[in-house]
């Protein structure tokens, strides 16, 4: 059974990814992505975009489409005290739910979708 669909940022986040990682290099995905990935850049409202891309994305073989994949949370842990300071790289517009630790990725690393390195953000703890 399928789970409730992935929201519009957490679709775009990991569009982003999949677009690093290649997607454009599916034949079936390529000329879906141009028109796409301006309307997001404009921000335009992109949901039913996004579910024609999911199904797409589902057809040629990509598991979970937009709405898989691991997801990353932060919470501060149990019975520890103080101010630890955690960093994430997150979206450049602040359109998605992308964080990417510091601690993993010293290099700043790009959004794939607005074509800008992501921004360094201190993560409340």
């Amino acid at each position: 059974m399928r789970g409730e669909p992935a929201s519009v940022p957490e679709r775009i986040a990991r569009l982003c990814a999949e677009v690093t990682a290649g997607l454009g290099e599916i034949p079936q995905i390529a000329p879906l992505l141009p028109p796409l990935l301006t309307a997001v850049r404009r921000g335009d409202d992109v949901g039913h975009v996004l579910d024609e891309l999911n199904t797409a994305l589902l057809r040629a073989g990509v598991e979970g489409g937009l709405d898989g994949g691991a997801q990353r949370s932060f919470a501060p842990l149990a019975g520890v005290r103080g101010h630890p300071l955690e960093e994430a790289w997150m979206c450049p517009a602040e359109r998605c739910v992308r964080a990417e630790l510091v601690l993993d990725h010293p290099e700043q690393p790009e959004c794939a979708v607005y074509r800008r390195a992501l921004r360094r953000v201190r993560l409340p703890s």
